[in-house]
């Protein structure tokens, strides 16, 4: 389960970071996605203040990833239907993000032949 926090908000967009655990299991090659994702450098580093210490812990050791981005408001909505709009933007976004990690890092960690 994703946590996340409103950054800031525009007059037109919302501004937020997202916390979500990065997948278990291994990629394609039997690395596991957490070590790539260390490796790589798309978890290792919390680089938002709105972490709290134990997510901090968990970015920092690969366990949690962080994500930051930006959403449209629309204005014609009432404050409600605003939410839930964002609310499954939310979701969304963090879903994409985790399928782009594993794209990304499917085959991570192969290597073949030696060097002579």
């Amino acid at each position: 389960m994703a946590k996340w926090h409103v950054k800031d908000v525009t007059s037109k967009n919302i501004n937020v970071v997202a916390h979500f655990l990065v997948p278990a299991g291994n990629n394609a090659v039997g690395k596991t996605w957490k070590a790539q994702a260390l490796l790589t450098g798309l978890t290792g580093n919390a680089a938002s203040t709105f972490a709290d210490a134990g997510e901090i812990d968990s970015i920092e050791s690969g366990d949690t990833g962080e994500v930051s981005f930006s959403l449209p408001l629309d204005l014609s909505q009432t404050l409600p239907a605003q939410l839930n709009d964002v609310i499954a933007s939310v979701e969304r976004k963090i879903t994409k993000t985790i399928a782009e990690w594993q794209s990304k890092l499917n085959y991570s960690g192969y290597s073949n032949g030696a060097v002579e």
